[in-house]
């Protein structure tokens, strides 16, 4: 629903599907929360709680789902970059291991990096960050 640009849709079947899982599947359920959050930054909606976004990386990294857990960091350090929060962006971003990443959040973490840089005026640091974003 969220590709087809259906966010309000697609938050709503993930609040439900989160809902749906019993206390023994609480994986699932971080999963859920990671992708709700990935909605509402598409959305362009801040004010759901970040607790529950490291919440659910915790639960992430406790159950060894490594991409899923980077991908909720991810979406914290790129949330804190919208909010022009930049010093807790880099900090947020230098804790992820880009080389553990797979390809499509490499290249999103670096793209992140990139604006960081440039909205920081660091020109020379955006530019590798794009040249690395596109496998360089």
């Amino acid at each position: 629903m969220a590709q087809l640009g259906e966010h309000p849709r697609a938050r709503e079947l993930l609040k439900r599907a989160a809902r749906g899982f019993g206390a023994h599947e609480e994986l699932a359920r971080a999963r859920c929360v990671v992708a709700e959050a990935e909605v509402a930054l598409a959305m362009r909606d801040f004010a759901g709680s970040p607790r529950a976004l490291a919440a659910a990386a915790a639960t992430l990294e406790a159950h060894a789902d490594t991409a899923n857990a980077l991908q909720a960091w991810l979406i914290t350090a790129r949330r804190l970059l919208l909010l022009g929060r930049l010093d807790e962006a880099a900090a947020a971003l230098a804790q992820l291991d880009a080389r553990g990443l797979p390809p499509a959040l490499r290249a999103v973490a670096e793209l992140t990096a990139a604006e960081l840089a440039l909205r920081s005026l660091r020109v020379g640091e955006a530019r590798m960050a794009l040249a690395r974003a596109c496998g360089g």
